[in-house]
């Protein structure tokens, strides 16, 4: 926020499960559910009430994942009890603290949606994150670069599909031709399907949702903060209640 960011693409709510996991590791808060999802729900209530919005990732998990998905598509092989108690438990805690988005994974859960993952998949994000656990809020793609969909699935599919499923906004992180490409995807859909484009105003309406709730008015820039003696003097004592 003093830098003048309006969102945080974080915290990571993923349980590092799996150790052979190359891509979460200590990006995780832990390998416990429970204190995953206490400490997630701690970091969200915080960002937010300092009124940055804060964007819970990777729904519905990548902790028990060997495959990093920057690279290939990761699968997870858990069954829906597993799923349930120990990947949603952060994402519950994030939910009932009133996160402001969710990132979606770019991961298979075949006891979900054997055919696609979970940005593609409406079984996941409309049928479990917004019915079954009453997220109203906006879901957000992680980037549409990684080599789990890019080359996997062609990209008007990946877009087609992840509206269908709820996505509100999909990140194209560094290619700007990437980027126009997606754009002309999403116009012609909105144009040819009267579907799209009810989806489309869906998705503007949870965005100006947000807009209205953590950007008017916008949080003020306060450069003085960073590197602040009371910052500093925190970080050593959350540093020591940790080797403790």
């Amino acid at each position: 926020a003093a830098l003048g960011f309006h969102v945080n693409w974080a915290p990571v709510a993923d349980v590092n499960s799996n150790p052979d996991n190359p891509v979460i590791g200590d990006r995780s808060f832990g390998d416990s559910p429970p204190k995953v999802a206490q400490q997630v729900a701690c970091w969200v209530e915080a960002t937010q009430a300092a009124g940055l919005p804060a964007c819970v990732k990777h729904f519905p998990g990548h902790g028990d994942t060997s495959v990093d998905s920057h690279l290939d598509l990761p699968i997870v092989e858990r069954e829906p009890p597993g799923l349930e108690e120990k990947e949603l438990a952060p994402f519950r805690a994030a939910i009932a603290a009133h996160v402001a988005a969710v990132m979606t994974a770019h991961v298979l859960y075949p006891a979900w949606d054997e055919e696609y993952p979970a940005t593609m998949s409406r079984r996941i994000l409309q049928g479990i994150l917004r019915e079954g656990l009453g997220f109203g809020g906006l879901v957000v793609s992680d980037d549409l670069e990684m080599k789990a969909v890019r080359g996997r699935f062609p990209l008007e599919q990946q877009l087609r599909l992840g509206c269908e499923a709820t996505v509100d906004l999909f990140l194209c992180c560094e290619s700007a031709s990437l980027q126009a490409e997606a754009f002309e995807h999403l116009v012609r859909l909105q144009e040819a399907d009267a579907g799209q484009d009810q989806l489309a105003k869906d998705s503007n309406a949870r965005l100006m949702a947000l807009r209205e709730r953590y950007l008017k008015p916008p949080v003020a820039r306060d450069p003085q903060v960073l590197r602040c003696t009371a910052h500093a003097d925190l970080v050593h004592r959350i540093r020591a209640l940790g080797e403790d």
